[in-house]
């Protein structure tokens, strides 16, 4: 089968969450999150300015999904076929940034593009290649190493894309240590069964959705122990440019080869792999994140991006004859784009389709607890970090399916708005009053004022994240997060 060029545009659930001001009408109470900073970087500046650091070489792994199912019926409502129960796929590139900001490689065909600064955390790639192709934006991580974009588009996939760039040498000692595994596994297909007639009798391939977490530890000797869905053993073969070489041992006795791409900073690892096997028509993308030897509650502080994929637990719909007429949970396909910001106790803040608040509580082997508080009640992920601390992963099984959350600590010196800070100023209402929330540093300070010309500190909010306002009144308030 011919493959797809990676066609990243934004999503139909994207969402952009870096606004620098968001303003409610409740009360007349207009909210600005406002930065004071000695000097802002130019967004003019070019690739020199905002990412000279993401030139190298970069490996890709795309897995892409349908993003919706179709059923034909006859006249009598019995499904006769399955459109798009093909568009599975897997498939990796490499592409080369150059220090004038084009883009060349195969993905897997040919590709050209133009990189050029996005907002904080982003990265634009416009194809140069006379394709057609719409620009292509990725979120990135602090160490300039992981691009990931996400997406659903209208010829019917939707595709989870990761770019990871090469480090300059790499050796079997530069991976060996404990890693956390994060891994979400699909069909490589749906077929429609049907019986003498035509007619649709079940889906093969419906049980191949999954998602798990794990473990790996790589010894010394090369030899790989580990857990995902279940345990695995195998061995190092060799490195490459930017990749290492393993084998897995099967469960007859023999063994599998597969190729992980590594980071530079040597602290991720991405296998993409599928089966041709008849047998096996799964595929699945697994995440090494290399285990930190700690991470400190005020370690997470930043601007985060993320990405989910979401892909849906499906169910047959049969008439007591065995004939299927439907198939429900076709919805839970899906990406989103997203963003949040974390302060130095934890504490964060996003605003997207609903305003979500909670915290991040580092623990032990890698493991960072997000308790999170939506307007639909409370909730608690279990996100691994790397050892660099700039990439989160986390997998979740739902009533609709399955989703995988890759998170990415933004940059600073990528963005259009230069070096200003974000601390995700909230508000909502209690009672008759309102209380403010953000994201802050040890030393940011609440600030108000009733003509945006005079402002006053709020007692007792420096380093603090909330700040409650019971009054009521008719005037006017502004707010800012306020920072020497």
């Amino acid at each position: 089968m011919e493959q797809r060029p990676y066609p990243v545009t934004e999503s139909r659930k994207s969402n952009d969450n870096n606004s620098p001001r968001q303003r409610t009408q409740s009360r007349s109470i207009w909210i600005t999150s406002v930065v004071l900073l000695s000097a802002l970087a130019s967004p003019d500046e070019g690739l020199a300015a905002g990412l000279s650091d993401f030139v190298g070489t970069w490996n890709i792994a795309n897995l892409s999904v349908p993003s919706r199912l179709t059923l034909d019926r006859n006249t009598n409502g019995v499904v006769v076929a399955l459109r798009e129960g093909n568009n599975f796929e897997n498939s990796t590139g490499i592409v080369v940034v150059a220090p004038d900001g084009t883009v060349s490689g195969n993905t897997p065909k040919p590709f050209r593009a133009n990189a050029s600064p996005g907002a904080q955390g982003e990265v634009i790639l416009r194809p140069s290649d006379g394709s057609g192709r719409s620009s292509i934006i990725y979120q990135a991580n602090a160490s300039a190493d992981l691009m990931v974009a996400s997406g659903s588009f209208g010829d019917g996939y939707q595709d989870l894309t990761l770019c990871l760039r090469a480090p300059a040498s790499l050796a079997l000692a530069d991976v060996v240590g404990s890693w956390n595994i994060v891994g979400i596994q699909t069909p490589t297909r749906l077929l429609l069964l049907t019986n003498q007639s035509g007619q649709g009798t079940g889906i093969d391939g419906l049980a191949a959705f999954a998602s798990y977490t794990g473990t790996l530890n790589v010894q010394a000797d090369g030899k790989l122990i580990g857990v995902s869905q279940r345990p695995f053993t195998g061995n190092v073969l060799g490195s490459g440019v930017g990749t290492v070489a393993v084998t897995i041992a099967g469960g007859g006795g023999g063994s599998r080869a597969h190729t992980l791409f590594v980071n530079a900073a040597k602290d991720m690892m991405v296998l993409l792999k599928g089966s041709s096997n008849p047998a096996d028509i799964s595929q699945e993308l697994m995440l090494f994140l290399k285990t930190p030897a700690g991470v400190a509650p005020s370690d997470p502080a930043s601007f985060w991006r993320i990405a989910t994929f979401d892909t849906p637990r499906l169910t047959e719909l049969r008439t007591p004859q065995g004939l299927l007429v439907g198939l429900s949970g076709t919805e839970g396909f899906g990406t989103a784009r997203q963003a949040f910001t974390c302060g130095h106790d934890g504490f964060f803040t996003a605003v997207g389709g609903t305003t979500v608040s909670g915290t991040l509580t580092p623990g032990s082997g890698g493991v960072v607890t997000a308790n999170i508080q939506t307007p639909d009640g409370p909730s608690s992920r279990g996100l691994r970090i790397n050892s660099g601390q700039d990439i989160m992963a986390t997998v979740s099984t739902h009533e609709w399916g399955q989703e995988l959350m890759l998170m990415t600590r933004a940059p600073a010196s990528t963005g259009t708005n230069g070096a200003a800070r974000e601390f995700g100023m909230i508000i909502s209402r209690v009672m008759s009053g309102i209380t403010v929330e953000w994201a802050a540093d040890v030393n940011t300070v609440l600030q108000t004022s009733g003509n945006l010309r005079d402002w006053r500190a709020v007692p007792d909010t420096i380093g603090r994240h909330a700040f409650t306002d019971a009054a009521t009144n008719t005037v006017p308030t502004f707010f800012r997060v306020a920072q020497p």
